[in-house]
């Protein structure tokens, strides 16, 4: 699907679903949002900047930008006060985190630009947009001015999510890791798996741009031999690939809360999947991942991660330089099998034998972390 596809087919789903929406429009715009108004007001009456970070939507747009929270209070130090605002679904996500101190609900983009309107002069309103992002419910621009940053550029150069969303901000962030620290400690606490325990992999190979997802047809030939070769599959996501069929691959309830597919994923050995949201959340959770990358619009070799440790020994990206159905199963069952070898050489304490490992065993390992299986 071509862009100009993409993005007519979300305007025209805007517009079907708007007339759903128009009563909590009109309330929103009679009544904004008096807690995150108030909230302003008693910051700066205690002495503090009241900072605003928006993000409404998009798992791995928020994940990735988990970072800027931290940035802003290492710059601004104890005199600043750091909300979010966000679609509720994701408000279980930012809990916990001691870089945000209050986490406020908007639904949409549309009724965000209403209360903006309303909030003190004072407050440092961050909104991690680009030039082209557009409402949800009605369609329409958020920004009211160009940040030069928009769709058709924010993977050039190596930018990361962090990079081109914190640079649209007006506030560049360095290369620092997403933070779910809710989720990081409920990892940390797992008991550590027997030697002999089947690996607990976590699957995902659907996306909301059709060009990043992969064939079921694939997903389900590779789970087919993952099972064969003794892992345990749990697929993550409420749209189901693999978990329909027949086979012995789990799934969470349909309807099941983003933060409980979280959770999930917490307790796993690795990750298996496309470039989605959960793959922003293996990589804040530092998961061993394999990340299967194709061509995407007019990008060439993005790379939507930042943070150390997505470029790590456990961090694998297959690449297809052309479609990503020419990633065959095959190509992404030999590349689990090398992670999750690696992961136990590390867990041993035998980093130094991987990266030996690793540095003798080219090209399968193009450094620092791409793989490139397929080609155009």
């Amino acid at each position: 699907m071509t862009l100009a596809r993409e993005r007519l087919a979300a305007f025209g789903n805007a517009m079907l679903g708007l007339p759903r929406q128009l009563p909590q429009l009109a309330l929103r715009s009679i009544k904004p949002n008096r807690a995150l108004i108030e909230w302003c007001k008693e910051t700066i009456a205690s002495g503090h900047l009241p900072v605003v970070l928006c993000r409404i939507e998009r798992l791995g747009d928020i994940v990735a930008t988990t970072a800027v929270a931290g940035h802003l209070r290492q710059t601004h130090g104890p005199r600043a006060r750091i909300a979010w605002v966000c679609a509720a679904e994701y408000v279980s996500l930012l809990a916990g985190n001691p870089d945000i101190d209050a986490v406020f609900v908007e639904p949409c983009l549309t009724t965000w630009m209403m209360v903006r309107r309303h909030l003190a002069p004072q407050t440092l309103i961050v909104e991690l947009f680009l030039d082209s992002d557009r409402c949800c419910w009605t369609g329409l621009r958020v920004k009211q001015h160009k940040t030069g940053w928009s769709i058709h550029n924010y993977y050039c150069g190596g930018n990361s999510l962090l990079a081109a969303y914190s640079a649209a901000a007006g506030c560049p962030v360095p290369d620092l890791p997403p933070q779910l620290p809710r989720f990081t400690r409920q990892r940390a606490a797992r008991l550590p798996a027997p030697a002999a325990a089947k690996p607990r992999v976590a699957v995902h190979f659907s996306s909301r741009d059709p060009a990043r997802s992969w064939p079921i047809e694939n997903a389900r030939t590779f789970c087919h031999a993952a099972l064969a070769a003794g892992c345990e599959l749990i697929e993550l996501g409420n749209e189901r690939l693999v978990s329909a069929q027949p086979n012995p691959v789990a799934c969470l309830p349909q309807g099941s809360e983003i933060a409980s597919h979280v959770e999930a994923l917490a307790t796993v050995d690795c990750f298996v999947g496309v470039d989605s949201g959960f793959a922003h959340c293996a990589n804040a959770l530092e998961v061993p991942a394999l990340v299967l990358l194709g061509a995407f619009r007019n990008f060439s070799g993005y790379f939507p991660y930042s943070g150390p440790h997505a470029r790590g020994p456990l961090w694998r990206c297959l690449r297809s330089e052309g479609s990503l159905a020419q990633l065959t199963p095959g190509n992404v069952s030999a590349a689990l099998l090398q992670l999750l070898a690696a992961g136990r050489l590390w867990e041993q304490g035998r980093g130094a034998d991987y990266r030996a490992a690793v540095a003798t065993d080219a090209p399968e390992h193009q450094p620092p972390f791409t793989q490139a299986v397929a080609k155009s």
